[in-house]
């Protein structure tokens, strides 16, 4: 038998944590420990996350009672091979996430987030340190490019812009935004992730721009099936939102895609997974991507 310890904390982010529309200064996080000995993190995004963080917590001790130490990893088998899958029977895939990422965390803790080499972006805050070459941005149909953010994009040290339409738009709408940029400006425009109300606008609009459009919200209606998507459409996986097995069977399925691992202000412990996942992905698709991993800053974390 199993002895568990489960200690709830929310995170004080230093800075607002923007979900879908909506501004949160915390997430909330369990601390589990297995046997007197720290086991890994869940945490929960208020307005992004589905399940709540008890259930999650409920589930993973259910699971982990059968838990062998002693397997290997398989990244691609659902469970990562550390449990009989048939325990995981009408699971939601954020509660898989949640257990898979424990075995991780787990399995990584003695290594280092640098270990995993990959590259990022920014994301672009004002008065914010832009420390990559990739910089990404959220808009909406009155966004503004004012003359410092222009002069940003317009530097040398910006190669690729990223633009977050978050299904705000119709394809006049965000063809105005655009055109704020100058034409050599909008060459650096590497794609939009979903701005579409509805998403079939995005073809009317690529073949208008030559702009591609990154599938994000609506990855659910293609994740099993991208056989009508444009092979230059990327695709943006938020990972704790999908088991990670099923992520790296969607990259091994999907090598000629550009495929793009998007954090969502998970703590340094849970991020450290998703580096190793988006290294994992890079070596599928044998392209060095950059991802949407973003380090976020809590005030109270460790616990």
């Amino acid at each position: 038998m199993h002895k568990y310890e489960v200690d709830y904390k929310n995170l004080i982010s230093e800075n607002p944590l923007n979900v879908r529309g909506e501004s949160f200064k915390s997430i909330q996080l369990a601390k589990i420990s297995l046997n007197d000995t720290f086991f890994g993190y869940i945490h929960h995004l208020l307005n992004f996350h589905q399940i709540d963080l008890f259930k999650k917590v409920e589930t993973v001790k259910k699971v982990l009672s059968r838990w062998d130490a002693n397997r290997s990893i398989n990244l691609s088998k659902l469970g990562l091979n550390q449990i009989d899958i048939s325990t995981l029977d009408n699971f939601h895939k954020e509660e898989i996430f949640a257990l898979e990422s424990l075995f991780l965390q787990f399995h990584l803790q003695n290594k280092s987030i640098e270990e995993f080499q990959i590259n990022s972006n920014s994301l672009y805050h004002k008065n914010k340190l832009i420390d990559s070459e990739v910089i990404k941005i959220k808009i909406d149909p009155n966004f503004i490019f004012d003359l410092e953010l222009k002069t940003l994009i317009n530097s040398k040290k910006i190669k690729k812009i990223r633009l977050d339409g978050n299904q705000k738009f119709q394809i006049e709408d965000l063809i105005n935004v655009i055109n704020q940029l100058d034409e050599t400006t909008q060459l650096k425009i590497e794609y939009i992730e979903d701005p579409f109300i509805n998403f079939y606008e995005s073809y009317t609009f690529f073949n208008i721009t030559k702009i591609p459009i990154a599938i994000d919200e609506n990855l659910l209606n293609f994740f099993y099936n991208l056989n009508n998507v444009p092979k230059e459409f990327p695709i943006v996986i938020k990972a704790s939102l999908w088991p990670i097995s099923s992520v790296i069977q969607f990259a091994n399925q999907n090598q000629k895609r550009k495929i793009i691992i998007s954090s969502s202000y998970e703590p340094d412990p849970i991020l450290k997974v998703l580096h190793f996942l988006a290294h994992e992905t890079d070596k599928s698709t044998h392209v060095l991507n950059t991802h949407g991993l973003e380090n976020i800053k809590y005030n109270n974390f460790p616990i």
